[in-house]
């Protein structure tokens, strides 16, 4: 049996596309979080009111320095 290298090219540029492809979800993805983070950072007082009144069975940490 040998190694087809038309095939193992195919696969790999199939690699390539969807690693590619997962890089702009991420990307996306982070710039979507620092747009939130960015909002809240601008109504911290807000937040910290919200975080007093939430009725959460688990801990939730509270604001220090800011986010």
């Amino acid at each position: 049996m040998s190694l087809d290298l038309l095939k193992v090219v195919s696969q790999v540029e199939g690699m390539v596309a969807r690693l590619k492809a997962g890089a702009r979800e991420r990307q996306e993805s982070l710039r979507q979080a620092l747009q939130v983070i960015d909002r809240q950072a601008a109504d911290l007082d807000s937040l910290q009111r919200k975080i007093a009144a939430s009725k959460t069975t688990w801990l939730v940490a509270g604001l220090v320095d800011g986010l």
